[in-house]
């Protein structure tokens, strides 16, 4: 995400992240991934997952070829490391255009290897009338 940071932000839309860590520790991870300055939100009880309806992986999701293809990539050939999953491991994660309350549009990942094109998900929206 860090990537297309730029060009999500050109489309008229602001990056912002719902996590489910305490702000401590998601100081050091936005640190770590130079997003320091990305507005966030701590969701320790996942209220805000609830509300996107953002779901859990189920096993069929967890044990499918592309999943383990990405966390073999992600942790080893890009040296991120196995870690520790925590208690929040199956939780689906997603990204959102929100404007007042609305959701203009929506990604929800259906596993954890999805990587979607997320200018995509701003282009065509003709943000700029929409947000005055």
């Amino acid at each position: 995400m860090a990537r297309r940071r730029a060009a999500i932000e050109a489309a008229g839309t602001q990056v912002a992240f719902v996590h489910m860590s305490s702000p401590a520790e998601a100081d050091y991870w936005f640190d770590h991934y130079g997003v320091s300055d990305v507005a966030r939100v701590s969701d320790i009880d996942k209220t805000l997952y609830r509300e996107l309806a953002l779901e859990h992986a189920t096993l069929g999701e967890l044990i499918h070829p592309r999943v383990w293809w990405a966390w073999f990539r992600t942790a080893i050939l890009s040296g991120h490391g196995l870690g520790f999953a925590g208690p929040n491991w199956r939780q689906l994660t997603g990204a959102f255009v929100i404007h007042r309350g609305h959701i203009l549009a929506a990604i929800r990942h259906r596993n954890s290897a999805a990587r979607p094109d997320y200018v995509a998900l701003v282009h065509g929206l003709k943000l700029g009338a929409t947000m005055r």
